[in-house]
C-alpha cells in the first residue's frame, strides 16, 4: 500500500487545465509519489510524473462531484491523500518538509482528519501543539473544504455524501461535521506557506472562466493557454455583485426543490 498519494480532482471538461497545472506542479514540487488524476473517461500522462487515471465512467454518465470523489477514493490504496484541484496553479516551491511533518503528526494521532495548507478564517481557531497550524473549532464553517491539504483517506470517505456538489460538501458538510467528535481538523496560519497559489481569487478558474490573474501567471511562466475558449471572469470573487448574480441564477423552482432535498440528505 502506498502511504500517501496526490489526488488531483478534475473532470474531462477541464482537460485544458492539465498541461499548465502539471507543468507548474513539476517545476515547483515534482512529487515522487503516485498522482491520481480524477477524470470521468479520459486517460492522461505527463513526462516525469506517475499519473494514474481510473476511468470509472462512460461518456453518457453524469455523476455528482462527491460521488466521483468517493469512487476514486475507494479505488486508491493509500492511508493519506494530498488533495488539490486542477486549477491550483503553483507559483512558488512547495514546502515538502511541512507536508512530511503533517503526515508524521497524523501517524501519531489517528484522530487527525486533515491539515489544510491554506488559512481558514471562519470561526475562532484554537491553539494546538502543531507549529504553523491552528485547530478548527467544532462549529467552524469550512472545516470540510476543497483547498489543498493532506487528508486521512478513510475519514474523508466517511465525511463525503454522494449527492453533494463541491459547494454543498464545504457548506452543509461542514455543518454535518459538528457531529464528528472523534475527528480533528487543522488549518495553516497565514505565515505558514506550504503551497503557494492564488486561493484568494478562487485559484486559476472561477465558475468555468479564467480569472484575470491567470493571464499574469501564463505570461510569467510561458504557459500556452487559450483564454478565448473559456473567456475571462470579470466578476470579483466574493463581491456582493458576484454573490447576488449567483443567487439570482439559483432562484428557479426545480433548483429550489433540489436544494431542499439535498439539505435534508446532507444532515442525515
Amino acid at each position: 500500500m502506498d502511504k500517501v498519494v496526490l489526488l488531483v480532482n478534475s473532470c474531462d471538461a477541464y482537460e485544458d487545465c492539465w498541461i499548465p497545472f502539471f507543468t507548474l506542479l513539476k517545476k515547483y514540487w515534482n512529487p515522487q509519489i503516485p498522482v491520481y488524476l480524477n477524470t470521468e473517461t479520459k486517460s492522461w500522462s505527463f513526462e516525469g510524473l506517475d499519473i494514474r487515471t481510473l476511468q470509472l465512467y462512460h461518456r453518457e454518465d453524469k455523476p455528482e462531484w462527491s460521488e466521483r470523489l468517493i469512487r476514486t477514493l475507494q479505488n486508491i490504496d493509500a492511508e493519506y491523500v494530498i488533495f488539490m484541484l486542477d486549477d491550483f496553479f503553483l507559483e512558488e516551491p512547495v514546502n515538502t518538509e511541512v507536508i512530511d511533518q503533517c503526515i508524521a503528526w497524523m501517524d501519531e494521532n489517528p484522530a487527525i482528519t486533515t491539515f489544510n495548507f491554506m488559512p481558514i478564517g471562519h470561526g475562532k481557531n484554537l491553539a494546538c501543539p502543531y507549529p504553523g497550524f491552528m485547530r478548527r473549532p467544532q462549529d467552524g464553517e469550512y472545516r470540510l473544504n476543497c483547498q489543498a491539504g493532506v487528508w486521512r483517506r478513510e475519514h474523508l470517505l466517511h465525511d463525503l455524501r454522494p449527492h453533494e456538489s463541491a459547494w454543498l460538501f464545504e457548506t452543509l458538510g461542514s455543518r454535518r461535521s459538528r457531529r464528528y467528535k472523534d475527528q480533528l481538523f487543522y488549518a495553516a496560519i497565514p505565515e505558514n506557506h506550504v503551497m503557494e497559489y492564488n486561493y484568494v481569487e478562487g485559484a486559476a478558474l472561477h465558475r468555468g472562466k479564467w480569472n484575470r490573474h491567470t493571464k499574469d501567471i501564463a505570461a510569467r511562466e510561458n504557459l500556452s493557454i487559450d483564454f478565448d475558449k473559456r473567456g475571462i471572469n470579470m466578476d470579483i470573487s466574493g463581491s456582493t455583485q458576484s454573490k447576488w448574480k449567483y443567487i439570482r441564477s439559483r432562484l428557479k423552482p426545480k433548483l429550489i426543490m433540489k436544494a431542499l432535498i439535498n439539505r435534508w440528505k446532507s444532515y442525515r
